[in-house]
């Protein structure tokens, strides 16, 4: 069972989504979990259900000791053999869970926000939760680095890269958002995608569109995403006089339409796993421009796009400028990201690699404080 406490689809739901589909069925059943508010719609299983993969639900409540109780009930009522988690809550609750009824638990890390307080408390419980897991998944070598020096035992600790699979990526002439926002063909988009948290660096990001548009003052920018800097943000674009030429999207289902309206996909992070949305960009064939930090120059490079320092909005301004004036290495550098996406990050060794830590760990089994190891 993979547990994720969300309500809404981005990188790490697409990822359990993608090893739902092409797992071996004949030898793992896979069952998607979410947290869920009764009455309220949740992204994740919705899109589950829609590709017939088998999921349940841990209703939530204002008292966690429920939640534990509750998905140890479902773990014995599935037969789970293996809980697989996904961020803070899921592993703290999915960890006690494991616990109770004597099965093993590994983590996938795919990166912690630091925002808010609470949030960053949470994740402080969290690493300690980690130590004490079977098996924990990083998602680039520099967050497995990381994960060793907080004190996860070495052995413990295994990279499996994010991957895409390619059949929900195909290039196409929609330009839907375009029209959506009344933005002529001619006009070029530079955009970005991703939770509106101080992490995600969008500060820079609307401070190099206002240098840019100084310049080229048709240029357009896209924010989509959603969180708790979108007020912020919208006060900083009126304050750099830029309102008007960056479009706030808010949280979009449809992102095949934004890249493939887009021309240049920029990810202008403090900190980062291995981002999806840059495995989108370059499956969408989009040059993509982005901060060194952690895992992301293991999948951009020079024939794929620009890295540039973090939390430096005028290398940032000098890199976007540099491909809107040499169009044509925009779109070679596009052309190379998809090719390496096909030829490097396809889903089959991301899926090999799974089954290998899953039979790892229940070669090795686990024993909870209740009950005995089946």
């Amino acid at each position: 069972m993979h547990l994720r406490d969300t309500k809404r689809v981005g990188g790490p739901e697409r990822l359990i989504l993608s090893l739902a589909k092409n797992i071996d069925s004949t030898s793992f059943r896979l069952i998607i979990a979410s947290f869920v508010d009764e009455g309220s719609e949740n992204e994740l299983l919705s899109e589950a259900t829609r590709r017939g993969f088998e999921t349940a639900i841990v209703f939530t409540s204002s008292f966690n000791w429920t939640e534990i109780f509750r998905l140890s009930f479902l773990l014995k009522k599935n037969s789970i053999d293996i809980l697989h988690t996904h961020g803070y809550r899921a592993d703290i609750i999915g960890y006690l869970a494991t616990k109770i009824v004597g099965i093993p638990i590994v983590s996938s890390a795919h990166g912690w926000a630091g925002y808010p307080k609470k949030v960053r408390v949470y994740e402080h419980i969290d690493r300690f939760f980690l130590l004490f897991f079977d098996k924990v998944i990083a998602v680039s070598e520099a967050m497995r680095e990381g994960l060793i020096r907080i004190g996860i035992p070495r052995h413990k600790v295994v990279t499996i890269y994010n991957t895409i699979d390619l059949e929900n990526y195909q290039f196409s002439d929609n330009k839907g958002i375009r029209e959506e926002l009344k933005v002529d063909n001619r006009v070029k988009l530079v955009g970005t995608l991703g939770r509106l948290s101080p992490e995600k660096g969008h500060t820079y990001f609307l401070e190099s569109a206002a240098e840019v548009i100084r310049e080229y003052p048709e240029v357009r920018f896209i924010i989509a995403g959603e969180g708790p800097e979108r007020s912020r943000l919208e006060e900083l674009a009126e304050r750099l006089g830029i309102l008007q030429k960056v479009f706030f999207l808010g949280h979009r289902r449809d992102v095949e339409r934004i890249f493939n309206s887009i021309d240049i996909f920029v990810l202008p992070s403090l900190s980062e796993g291995m981002p999806m949305t840059i495995l989108e960009a370059m499956a969408f064939g989009k040059p993509t421009i982005a901060t060194d930090v952690g895992g992301v120059s293991r999948l951009i490079n020079e024939k794929t796009g620009l890295l540039v320092p973090s939390k430096d909005p005028s290398l940032l301004t000098a890199a976007i400028i540099s491909l809107l004036k040499d169009p044509e290495k925009a779109q070679l550098m596009g052309l190379c990201a998809r090719k390496r996406v096909e030829e490097e990050f396809a889903p089959e060794q991301m899926v090999k690699d799974t089954e290998k830590v899953y039979l790892e760990v229940l070669k090795r089994g686990s024993t909870g404080f209740c009950v005995e190891n089946r």
